[in-house]
């Protein structure tokens, strides 16, 4: 595990820097949900990554479902994304 208690791969001894928050390819939008504790992120590849804002760990990936994402809005009761 690495200082964020991420696991390591095989045969590693430590990371340097941190994976969080890391998309993989480029953002194009980002949109925070209403109270700031998750983070919506969407690429011209199409993914769409959920980071809990706090931890900088991702909660959900979407991808090779969608064409480029353009925009990104939360609900303002924070439930639902579009």
């Amino acid at each position: 595990m690495d200082q964020f208690g991420d696991q390591l791969p095989a045969g590693a001894l430590a990371r340097l820097g941190t994976t969080r928050f890391r998309h993989g390819a480029a953002v194009d939008v980002l949109a925070f949900s209403p109270d700031a504790c998750l983070l919506a992120a969407g690429s011209r590849d199409g993914a769409l990554s959920l980071w809990d804002v706090g931890t900088g760990k991702e909660l959900r990936r979407l991808s090779g479902e969608y064409h480029q994402i353009s925009s990104l809005v939360f609900s303002p009761d924070g439930r639902l994304l579009a």
